[in-house]
Order: structure tokens, then sequence, then C-alpha cells
């Protein structure tokens, strides 16, 4: 049996990023709610509520998930298929058999390009 393989640890960080890109979306979404309820007179509470909620999200999103997903994901190439496992609360496991593999397509976006 073969040894499973992890992605380097550098992705970490990458993922940290995706996390503060994904944040100042909810943030700018955030200010956008609160200026219109303070323009048309919505309650304030559900600003209040979705402000706890990033503040409390936004530590896991960036500390704990990113070295989670890392941990937990895995690949393995094994002489007829590759099995790949990932996921932080639910895991998935995907076998794929190598004989149904025939084209594979590789992206890499602005962000990885600049970090690799």
């Amino acid at each position: 049996m073969e040894e499973k393989s992890h992605l380097p640890k550098s992705v970490i960080n990458i993922w940290r990023i995706y996390g503060v890109i994904e944040l100042v979306i909810f943030g700018l979404i955030l200010i956008v709610l609160f200026i219109s309820s303070l323009i048309w007179s919505w309650p304030l509470w559900v600003c209040g509520i979705l402000l706890v909620i990033f503040v409390l999200y936004s530590p896991l999103r960036l500390m704990l998930f990113p070295k989670i997903r890392w941990e937990h994901f895995f690949y393995e190439i094994k002489g007829d298929e590759i099995d790949i496992q990932d996921g932080i609360f639910i895991i998935k496991r995907t076998l794929v058999p190598i004989v149904k593999i025939q084209k594979v397509y590789i992206s890499q976006g602005p962000l990885l390009k600049k970090i690799t």
C-alpha cells in the first residue's frame, strides 16, 4: 500500500488569503446592509446578528479551518486508482480508476501564480 500524500504546507497560507478575500466581501455586504438599514429604517438587530457571526467566524476561517483542511486532505496514487479525501465537517472521499482518466486540465489563478 502506498503512503498517503498531503499538499504542500504553503497551501495553508493560500487558503488563508482566500479567507481574507471572502471576509472582505462579507464585510462589505454587512456595511451596505447597515447603511440600507439606516436609510430605510430597517431593524438594526439583523445587522447586529450578522456582525456577531462575522466576528466569531473570522478567526475560525483564517486560523483554524485552513489547518484542519490541510490535515484532512490527502491523496494516494495506487496501481489502479487515485484516492482523494477532502473536507472539514463532511469528509468526502473520491476513488478515481486510472483507466477512466482521459484528460487532466490544470489551471492556476493569479494568486497561485504569484505565490508559487
